[in-house]
């Protein structure tokens, strides 16, 4: 059929989900060259069964010029031969494809592609590729083989997006072809030779959020850019230094290395490397302490640098060589960054330096440097640099005091930007404004600080200000704004166009002095976009009517009514019109006592930007809104948040309906009479009696409405914290549904009434919920409660990701039923303090109120196939985890368990057929009656990834590892503290610490454990942590640290055979133990010369061993050559090695034969 579709131009293919390829041939005779021979397009996308296009031998597309291949995650090759002896992982392309005219590729979510290019390709493929986009391929190591660099010499434009596991994008030159790909994610050895890569044609190159790039390519090389205009560089957290001179490349002896932090640099350059780069941005590359190393200056390498573009770096990243060193820069930007000061000239010692040559910098922006206090200091010798600049904008930057000194002179700048910088008092000095004779704009908006714009003493003043060019002037949200300038100063405007005065209350007066405006302007407007405005003549009697017709608030966005009193006259003035806040869209009211409700609903109707409302603190009030209202309130309201206001009763009080359609948030924190959202009912009509009795029949009590009514309809909310409310039931069960079918996020606690929180009829609604939180709820018995003790149809919560059940002292369990519970996207579960719990699935009997009391924490009722984090501590009465048969694929993917003071727990892992493969961190502290951790019957995979372990007060735990088949061979940390009982580690018959009986002249396989830190404290009755020498089968050369501590009984440390392998320990600290010895002497090794080298050790201490005589009883040699901290205290028998007692301690210690420390 295929072969019919000679004139095809454009072939889409997405969305099958079954589909294993796209061209399906019944015998290889039928794979032809030219199958698509006028094909251009081809579109792959969303095809997850897809394993190949198509099988065969060979394929050609002589037209294609745009490939876009999608989200096929099964995907690895193109075509496929099929041959069997072809063991190595298929590149995606090789010599079995041809694309001739291929210009544009987009390679993007294929997660199981692990090469794109083979080293061999037709000679006339992908010759013409101009555009290639590669995006989260996450197996992908490089993006290039070293073969393709002639093949990319048209390439204009190349971006890599997030392929996690990319360390460069040429694959290093000089790698043997038959290597397999994981053996080349590790870095050659350096030759001399020096590879080259130029792109001649390349004018873009995007990195953006490839977390392992290091470098271009790991073999030692040069590259060459000559037509690149745009370099963005972004989340690239190993790159360390982003360009240095090949004369500081490593060289592969690693002399260069001596302080072993030698950083790797993503490009070696020389003069020819960016000569055309004119825009550079460099944004959250985290570990970059340097934009540039080398000892020549900067702008010979970077000559038509235009833009420089930071974003989020260390501190310690020095800006000022490409800025001072960039003769052509034109626009800088630097972005959230914690400097304190953007531009230091000074040297060592605080010595001024010379000021740099001016430069072309006619742009600068800074945004959002929450440290910064100012741009430079008075002192900074930087008057002439800054002469050119045009545009300045000060964004976010909330701590900065000083916008820029005195002596700085503005004569070119055109444009005048600051925005919510809340450390300024005082903007600029009279003697910078007077030279900013250029300005045409200026806004300055949200400074909550600011007193004035400009500040001058009158003894300065000899002549006025005049801007001849500024036409447009905006004061926005400046509420402690009161005057442009405080001092006597006059001004001329000659070309003002344009004034917009909003949300400046406080301000009385434009000026002090005479000010003049031409005749074209007539109206100070009050908003952005026109509409009311004033105009009194000339622009101080306009300010001054303004005030007094207190119409400063209209443009307000953010209102504290603590920081502005006097604008709580206006709010009461007429509580039955519209409030003239229509900008407002931040309003939080503290400790307003003046009524006991906030707004009207007439009030409200003004508020229509209004997208956040916080009332905290208010002892009187009652309601937030009162009033008949209307259904159109708030239409912008994202988030409410009510907090410690003691008799507030309800948010609205009223008989209409209310809904909020944007609403995403409530919280309502310590409001403990409110016990509705919205209540019918006004504050003079009795509530009907409810009792709180515990011993009441009833299951829940019910209060005279709920939380939720059905007048409240909330479409949109994700959010919804409420702690610590006088709440019985929380909603109306016939709008639940609707009102929470988009709730993300739920938090309750300190429901001191409340008995159950959902019906499994409105559990079902929670479709989209991610997090639920239930805290401190006294007489909670059950989550979620079946209401029909036959009801079988199953309980799921398809998109719950966290789960914290914590302080709920009568939860029975989390579900009281007979339903099956899933919860398939969970990840993260908490049981904290739930001392009553008795599985967190019950069944409930409704007839009898009876709860089953046989149940485990977990059974075969519930099933939980992606939990990786769980959490189960202070459940005082729980005496068994796990049934042992749970749900297929329960904690199959569980990576983290942690059980703690659990009192009745005997053991932690019983006979179940789970077999936690996935298991990394296992945490066990305070299980008093806990006598064994493991049930003696394992699998041999069971626990097979489980890397740290960490058992702490088990006072009863007589063995640490079970007599099993299990070998936890990726155990590499190991933690035990306070086991006062236990004297074996591990059973004989496993192979780590206690060594099974062998023959020594048998062969047998070595093997090089992972095992890197072991702490042991509060062991009483250990006597040893290896019963026997495994003379070379067990290796440790992963071990890096050994702290030993409080072990009385404790005789040695190390196996002879073990002691002389330990080439990465690094720190070993014996303190207060029965140690006489750290290695004890060997089989046979009486009367030889034994060397213990410690290549890396750096810290080595032995404090209060009363026993210790040695650290090895025959003839030995120790090296130290790291050693740097070594603390040698408190012994009472320290023996010579030729067993005579040693009673002082001279600097040569007798009980340590050194060679070199």
């Amino acid at each position: 059929m295929a072969r019919d579709l000679v004139m095809l131009g454009h072939l889409e293919i997405g969305g099958c989900k079954k589909m294993g390829e796209v061209l399906f041939t019944e015998n290889e005779a039928e794979n032809g060259s030219l199958i698509f021979p006028q094909l251009r397009i081809l579109e792959i996308k969303s095809l997850p069964k897809l394993e190949r296009f198509c099988h065969g031998n060979y394929i050609e597309f002589p037209c294609l010029s745009q490939l876009l291949m999608e989200n096929c995650p099964a995907l690895k090759t193109f075509i496929s031969s099929g041959s069997s002896l072809d063991t190595c992982t298929p590149p995606l392309f090789d010599t079995k494809v041809t694309f001739p005219e291929l210009e544009q590729l987009k390679v993007q979510f294929m997660e199981s592609l692990d090469k794109i290019w083979d080293n061999q390709l037709d000679a006339s493929s992908f010759c013409q590729l101009n555009n290639l986009s590669v995006d989260s391929c996450n197996k992908l190591l490089n993006i290039f083989p070293f073969s393709m660099l002639e093949k990319v010499q048209r390439l204009d434009k190349l971006e890599i997006w997030g392929c996690d596991s990319l360390e460069e994008i040429f694959e290093s030159q000089g790698l043997d072809a038959g290597q397999s790909q994981t053996q080349k994610s590790t870095p050659p050895i350096l030759t001399e030779s020096v590879a080259k890569f130029v792109f001649p044609k390349l004018t873009q190159l995007d990195l953006y959020y490839v977390g392992k790039l290091k470098v271009l390519c790991h073999q030692k090389h040069t590259s060459e850019w000559p037509s690149l205009k745009k370099l963005n560089v972004c989340g690239c957290k190993q790159v360390q230094i982003f360009a240095s001179e090949l004369s500081s490349f490593p060289r592969a002896n690693g002399d260069d290395q001596l302080e072993a932090d030698i950083k790797y640099s993503l490009f070696w350059t020389g003069k020819a490397t960016f000569p055309s780069l004119e825009e550079l941005k460099l944004a959250y590359n985290d570990n970059m302490k340097e934009i540039w190393h080398g000892q020549h200056i900067l702008g010979d390498y970077f000559p038509k640098l235009k833009v420089l573009d930071l974003t989020q770096f260390p501190e310690q990243l020095v800006i000022q060589p490409f800025v001072f060193q960039s003769p052509n820069l034109e626009k800088l930007v630097v972005s959230k960054a914690p400097f304190q000061e953007i531009f230091k000239c000074q040297g060592l010692g605080g010595v001024e330096k010379p000021a740099p040559a001016p430069i072309q910098l006619s742009g600068l922006r800074l945004h959002e440097l929450h440290e910064l206090t100012c741009l430079w200091k008075e002192e900074s010798n930087l008057e002439s640099v800054f002469s050119d600049l045009k545009i300045l904008e000060v964004l976010r930057c909330r701590k900065l005091k000083n916008l820029v000194p005195s002596f700085i002179s503005f004569k070119n700048l055109t444009t005048l930007e600051v925005f919510a910088c809340h450390g300024l008092i005082n903007l600029i000095e009279y003697s910078t404004v007077k030279s900013m004779v250029q300005l045409t704009r200026m806004s300055i908006r949200e400074c909550h600080m600011l007193k004035e714009i400009i500040s001058c003493v009158d003894d300065e003043v000899k002549d006025g200000i005049v801007f001849s060019q500024l036409k447009y002037l905006q004061l926005c949200g400046l509420p402690r704004l009161a005057s442009f300038c405080a001092g006597s100063c006059s001004f001329e405007f000659v070309s003002l166009e344009e004034v917009i005065v909003m949300g400046c209350p406080n301000m009385e007066i434009f000026s002090h002095g005479e000010c003049s405006t031409p005749k074209k302007l007539q109206w100070v407007k009050l908003t952005k976009y026109g509409g009311e405005g004033f105009w009194e003549g000339n622009l101080n009697c306009t300010i001054q009517k303004m005030f007094i017709e207190k119409v400063g608030c209209h443009g307000l966005e953010n209102l504290k009514f603590s920081e502005f009193p006097e604008l709580i006259e206006i709010w009461n003035k007429k509580p039955q019109e519209i409030l003239p806040f229509k900008s407002l869209r931040f309003l939080e009211v503290c400790n307003y006592n003046s009524s006991k409700f906030l707004l009207t609903s007439f009030m409200a109707l003004g508020l229509v930007q209004l997208s956040k409302l916080k009332v905290t603190n208010c002892a009187t009030m009652e309601q937030v809104i009162t009033g008949q209202g209307t259904e159109d309130l708030f239409p912008s309201l994202f988030t409410i948040i009510l907090e410690s206001c003691p008799n507030l009763k309800c948010f609205y009080e009223g008989s209409s309906g209310l809904e909020f359609p944007r609403l995403r948030r409530i919280m309502v924190v310590n409001c403990p009479v409110l016990a509705a959202f919205a209540s019918s009912f006004s504050s003079d009509q009795k509530k009907e009696i409810t009792t709180n009795d515990p011993k009441s029949e009833e299951w829940s009590v019910i209060p005279t409405q709920p939380f939720f009514s059905d007048k409240v309809v909330l479409p949109s909310l994700k959010e919804l914290q409420l702690c610590r409310i006088n709440v019985n039931v929380k909603w109306h069960t016939s709008t639940a549904s609707f009102c929470f079918k988009n709730l993300m996020n739920l938090i309750i606690q300190g429901f001191d009434n409340l008995k159950f929180l959902f019906s499994s009829c409105m559990a079902r609604g929670l479709v989209v919920l991610e997090r639920l939180e239930i805290r401190e709820c006294k007489r909670m018995g059950g989550i979620i409660v079946t209401e029909n003790a036959e009801e079988k149809e199953n309980l799921i919560f398809p998109q719950l990701k966290y789960l914290l059940i914590k302080d709920l002292q009568n939860l029975v369990g989390f579900y009281l039923g007979n339903c099956f519970v899933e919860f398939p996207s969970l990840k993260d579960l908490k049981v904290v303090n739930c001392p009553e719990l008795k599985g967190f699935i019950v069944k409930y009997f409704e007839s009898t109120s009876c709860i089953d009391d046989t149940q485990t924490l977990f059974n075969k009722q519930a099933a939980f196939p992606n939990l990786k984090w769980l959490t189960i501590s202070h459940l005082k009465n729980l005496g068994i985890i796990w049934h042992n048969k749970l749900y297929v694929d329960s904690f199959c993917k569980l990576e983290s368990l942690t059980v703690e003071n659990c009192e009745k727990l005997l053991t932690v892992f019983p006979s179940i057929e789970a077999a936690f493969p996935n298991l990394k961190w296992l945490t066990i502290t305070h299980l008093k009656n806990l006598k064994t951790i493991w049930h003696s019957k394992l699998s041999a995979n069971s626990f097979c990834r489980l890397k740290s372990l960490t058992v702490e007060n088990c006072e009863k735990l007589l063995t640490l590892f079970p007599s099993t088949e299990a070998t936890f061979p990726n155990l590499e940390w190991l933690t035990i503290t306070h086991l006062k009982n236990l004297e074996i580690l591990w059973h004989s018959k496993l192979w780590i610490f206690e060594i099974s009986e062998f023959n020594v002249k048998e062969t047998h396989p070595v093997i090089d454990t992972k095992f890197k830190q072991l702490r042991i404290k509060g062991l009483p009755r250990l006597k040893h942590v290896w019963n026997k020498d495994p003379q070379g089968t067990l290796t440790f050369h992963n071990l890096e640290s050994v702290k030993v501590s409080c072990c009385g009984s404790l005789k040695n440390l190390f196996p002879a055979s073990i002691g002389k392998s330990l080439l990465q320990l690094q720190k070993l600290h014996l303190y207060q133990c029965g140690v006489e010895e750290i290695v004890p002497m060997g089989e046979q090794e009486a009367e030889t010369v034994v060397s213990f080298e410690f290549p890396q050790v750096t810290s080595l201490k032995l404090e209060v061993l009363p026993r210790f005589q040695c650290f090895y009883p025959g003839k030995h040699i120790t090296v130290w050559p790291m050693l740097k901290e070594f603390c040698f205290s408190h012994f009472n028998q320290v023996k010579r090695a030729d067993g005579h007692e040693q009673l002082d301690f001279p600097i040569q210690l007798p009980h340590f034969s050194m060679e070199k420390v």
